[in-house]
């Protein structure tokens, strides 16, 4: 109970905002580091994730038709490696690169996209594997290799999947980056811990609010994005 009246001033400051305007330009700034922090975090992700995904897939190591091995040793080796970054929250690996490369921008980025490399890469490998077949052993029968099949076959069915979890991925990214700012990266989550201990309830809910209006809006990009993508899926079926 005696925890009450600090709970009531974090939630009065969530409608009572600091909003002068230093504070304010400050609130964009930091948001734009963590935005930045987010979108490289997530393109350096994106790149391990589509090169890991085709190597990764089940697809690449096991014939389409007739029986299948279990599993081969390559594809199982990979995957096993591929788990060990995956296993790793994002601040482990940036209170690790601090150590090493010191507080370095690049160090917010790598922690991002390492880890969520590792994760893409699974999770694109198994969208793909759960395509449909028919045009990819098509393409292998007229003579495609594998990875060619795979690319112009499977991924182009896939693409809308594939495109919805990149932008989960973006969304993640940006609470990370965050989170990565309260180790020592900078960005809103680095402001967000001088203000919770000192505090001042009025500058944290400006930065939460700030960090709220970018995950909204990465939402909202994602719809659009989404709901393009169905619209020319549909017309090119039609």
């Amino acid at each position: 109970p005696g925890g009450w009246p600090q709970v009531s001033a974090v939630l009065a400051a969530m409608v009572n905002p600091r909003v002068d305007g230093a504070f304010l330009r400050l609130t964009v700034e930091e948001a734009g580091v963590t935005l930045a922090y987010a979108v490289l975090g997530t393109v350096t992700s994106l790149v391990l994730g589509a090169v890991g995904g085709l190597v990764l897939t089940e697809r690449l190591w096991t014939p389409l038709a007739g029986p299948r091995r279990w599993r081969t040793g390559p594809w199982l080796g990979l995957r096993t490696l591929a788990a060990v970054p995956r296993s790793m929250h994002e601040v482990v690996f940036g209170l690790l690169l601090i150590n090493i490369l010191g507080l370095d921008p690049l160090v917010a980025v790598l922690a991002i996209g390492l880890p969520y490399g590792a994760v893409t890469a699974k999770v694109f490998a198994e969208l793909l594997d759960e395509s449909p077949v028919e045009a990819e052993r098509s393409l292998r029968a007229a003579g495609a290799s594998k990875i060619t099949a795979l690319v112009f076959a499977t991924v182009p069915h896939a693409l809308g999947d594939l495109v919805s979890y990149s932008f989960y991925r973006f969304e993640c990214a940006l609470r990370s980056a965050a989170v990565l700012g309260i180790v020592g990266a900078g960005g809103l989550g680095f402001q967000l811990a001088l203000s919770f201990t000192s505090l001042r309830y009025e500058e944290m809910w400006t930065f939460l609010w700030a960090l709220i209006i970018l995950s909204a809006g990465a939402d909202r990009w994602s719809s659009l994005v989404r709901r393009r993508h169905r619209v020319a899926a549909a017309g090119s079926g039609a």
